[in-house]
């Protein structure tokens, strides 16, 4: 039998990468309903839940082994590649007001 070796730094061992953020179980934000549903809670019950608490209930059919960036591809920063507000037809009647208020 061969000793299987660690993949070298920087490259990917299969989980998740280190800037996707702690995966759902292990989140602060997020453990209490990967417990509901490791005790046996059904995913609606636990969707519930999260909606009660002001989060998505999306979440509950999430895998919690994996971190919520990767299974949203949520972004830092929200790219926006619209006109300016000054430059856009409508937005210009916008801008106008907050530069004469």
């Amino acid at each position: 039998m061969k000793a299987q070796r660690a993949p070298p730094p920087g490259t990917s061992s299969g989980g998740p990468a280190a800037d996707d953020g702690p995966a759902l179980k292990d989140d602060e934000e997020y453990k209490k309903y990967a417990r509901m549903l490791k005790m046996g809670m059904a995913k609606e019950q636990v969707s519930h839940a999260l909606q009660r608490d002001g989060k998505d209930p999306a979440i509950a059919e999430m895998d919690f082994d994996k971190s919520l960036k990767s299974q949203t591809g949520a972004s830092d920063a929200a790219k926006d590649d619209g006109p300016l507000l000054k430059d856009d037809p409508v937005g210009s009647v916008l801008w106008g007001l907050l530069l004469n208020h």
